[in-house]
C-alpha cells in the first residue's frame, strides 16, 4: 500500500491510499494508448494488454509522483518534530512517507532521515550538498527525490540505483557527472532520465552500459554521434523529446537491440523511415498524425511490431503500402473505418490492434473478419448483434477485451466461431450467457481464467462460482 503524508507542525494528514500496482495495464505506451501485444499460447496467440517502459507502479513505490498537496506553512519542522511524526508513522503504517515541508535539508534533518525504517519521498528537495547527500545515502529503505536536479554524489548515485525499485525515475535530473551516469547506469531495472536536456559523447557512453528501458525524454535533438552510442544500449530506448529525426540519425539508431519508442515524432521523411524500418523489434513512432503512401511503404518494411498510434485518419492507398508489413500493427486513433478502408486494413499480413475501433459497422466487420491472422477490438464494450454475427467467419483469433456483456444473440454468434476469442473474465457475463459459449464451434479464452473448447472437450470447465 501507498500512503501519502503531509507534514506540518506539529499533524499529520493521512490524504491517499492506493493499491500497488505491477504490470502489465492497459495500454501500449506512455501515451496511454489502449493497445497491446499479441503473444504465444499453448492455444495460439494471445492478445494482452501490456504497458512498457515502467509506466505501472513500481515495487517500492509509485512510478510517478502523485499531485502533493503543498503545506501552506512556512515554519520548518525542527529535527525533534521529524523524529516524532516518523516515529509516529512506523508505529501506524507501512506506507510511504512524504515529504513536502522542507526546500533545503541541513545535516541535522537529512541525520533524522537516514535513521528512518520507512520509504520516503522527499517532495521538495531539488538541491543537496555532498554532506546530506552521504547522510541520505545511509538510508536503508526506499528513497524518492522527484524533484532533484543535480546529481553529483556517487554515494547517492548508488543508493538509488540500488534500492528494490523496478524503476529508477529521476524525473528533474538536468545534469550528470561521468561518475553519477555509471552509478545509475548499474540500476537493474527502467531507468527514467527525462530531465536531461543533452548527453555529451562520454555521459551517453555512461548511460549506453545501463541494460533495460532507457528513457531520456528531454532530448530535443540527437546528433549521428550520440544515436550511434544509445544504439549499442542493451535494452529499449524511448526518446520521448524528438520531434524529427533525419536519416543520419535514424540509421544507426534503428541498431538499438530492445523496443524503439519514439512518441514526440511529428514527421519523418520516407528515406529516414526506411532507416527506421531496419530496426527489428517494436517500432512506435505515435506522435505521426498522417501517414502518405509513400511513408507507409518504407515502414512497412518493419520486421518487428509497429505502432502508429496517433494516426487518426488514413487513406486506402496508405492502407494499401502498409498491407505488406509481417508483424503486429497497432493503429490505436482510428476511430472510424470506411468499408474500402477496412477491406485495405483486412489485407494487412500481420495482427492487428485497433483501439480506437468502438462501433464498427457490420460492412466493415465483415471485411475485417477476412483478416488471415488475428484482430484485437480493445475499444468496443457493446458489440452489437448485427457485428457478432459478421466476425462468425473470422478473423482465426478475435481479441474483445472490453466488453461489458453479451447479449444471447451475440453470445451464439461467438459460439459459432470456428476460431480463437478472448473475452474478459467469468464474471462479465450472465450465466445464460457462459452457457451458450460452452457450446462453442472453436474456443474461447477467458482473461486469467481457463478456457472453453466445447462440452465434449476435457478442456471444457464450469462457470466459476
Amino acid at each position: 500500500m501507498y500512503l501519502q503524508l503531509t507534514v506540518g507542525r506539529p499533524r499529520l494528514n493521512a490524504l491517499q491510499k492506493n493499491a500497488d500496482e505491477t504490470m502489465p495495464r492497459s495500454g501500449l505506451l506512455a501515451s496511454g494508448s489502449a493497445s497491446g501485444l499479441f503473444r504465444l499460447s499453448r492455444y495460439g496467440l494471445l492478445f494482452v494488454s501490456l504497458a512498457l517502459f515502467g509506466h505501472g507502479n513500481d515495487a517500492c513505490g509509485q512510478s510517478t509522483p502523485p499531485a502533493v498537496e503543498q503545506s501552506t506553512t512556512d515554519t520548518q519542522l525542527t529535527a525533534t518534530e521529524l523524529q516524532l511524526l516518523l516515529d509516529a508513522h512506523a508505529a501506524n503504517s507501512q506506507g510511504t512517507f512524504v515529504v513536502n515541508q522542507f526546500r533545503t535539508i541541513d545535516p541535522e534533518i537529512a541525520a533524522v532521515l537516514a535513521k528512518a525504517t520507512s520509504d520516503l519521498e522527499l517532495v521538495g528537495i531539488s538541491t543537496v550538498s555532498a554532506e546530506v547527500a552521504s547522510l541520505l545515502a545511509e538510508h536503508q529503505a526506499a528513497l524518492f527525490l522527484p524533484a532533484l536536479t543535480s546529481l553529483d554524489s556517487v554515494a547517492l548515485a548508488t543508493k538509488l540505483a540500488s534500492q528494490p525499485c523496478w524503476s529508477l525515475w529521476l524525473p528533474a535530473v538536468n545534469t550528470l557527472s561521468p561518475e553519477t551516469a555509471l552509478a545509475v547506469a548499474a540500476h537493474d531495472g527502467p531507468l527514467h532520465l527525462d530531465g536531461l536536456p543533452t548527453l555529451s559523447p562520454e555521459i551517453a557512453r555512461k548511460l549506453a552500459e545501463h541494460r533495460g528501458t532507457l528513457s531520456l525524454g528531454g532530448l530535443s535533438v540527437l546528433s549521428p554521434e550520440i544515436a550511434k552510442i544509445l544504439a549499442s544500449h542493451q535494452g529499449s530506448l524511448r526518446l520521448a523529446g524528438l520531434s524529427s529525426l533525419g536519416e543520419d540519425a535514424a540509421e544507426p539508431l534503428a541498431q538499438t537491440a530492445g523496443s524503439l519508442v519514439l512518441p514526440g515524432l511529428r514527421s519523418i521523411s520516407p528515406t529516414a523511415a526506411a532507416a527506421l524500418a531496419g530496426h527489428k523489434e517494436l517500432l512506435a513512432i505515435d506522435g505521426l498524425v498522417s501517414l502518405s503512401a509513400e511513408l507507409a511503404a518504407a515502414l512497412a518494411q518493419h520486421e518487428g511490431p509497429l505502432s502508429l498510434d496517433g494516426i487518426a485518419a488514413i487513406s486506402p492507398a496508405a492502407l494499401e503500402s502498409l498491407k505488406a508489413h509481417a508483424s503486429w500493427l497497432s493503429l490505436a486513433s482510428l476511430r472510424r473505418l470506411s468499408d474500402q478502408a477496412s477491406e485495405a486494413l483486412a489485407a494487412h499480413q500481420g495482427p492487428l490492434i485497433l483501439a480506437g475501433l468502438t462501433a464498427p459497422s457490420p460492412s466493415v466487420a465483415r471485411s475485417l473478419a477476412s483478416h488471415p491472422t488475428a484482430i484485437s477490438l480493445p475499444g468496443i464494450v457493446y458489440l452489437a448483434d448485427e457485428v457478432a454475427a459478421a466476425f462468425t467467419s473470422g478473423p482465426p483469433i478475435l481479441t474483445l477485451s472490453a466488453l461489458a456483456g453479451l447479449s444471447p444473440t451475440a453470445a451464439r454468434s461467438v459460439a459459432s466461431r470456428s476460431g480463437q476469442t478472448q473475452l474478459p473474465g467469468r464474471e462479465t457475463f450472465s450465466a445464460e450467457v457462459i452457457d451458450i459459449l460452452k457450446t462453442t464451434a472453436g474456443r474461447v479464452e477467458f482473461e486469467e481464467s481457463k478456457d472453453i473448447q466445447n462440452d465434449s472437450s476435457p478442456l471444457a470447465t464450469e462457470p466459476n462460482s
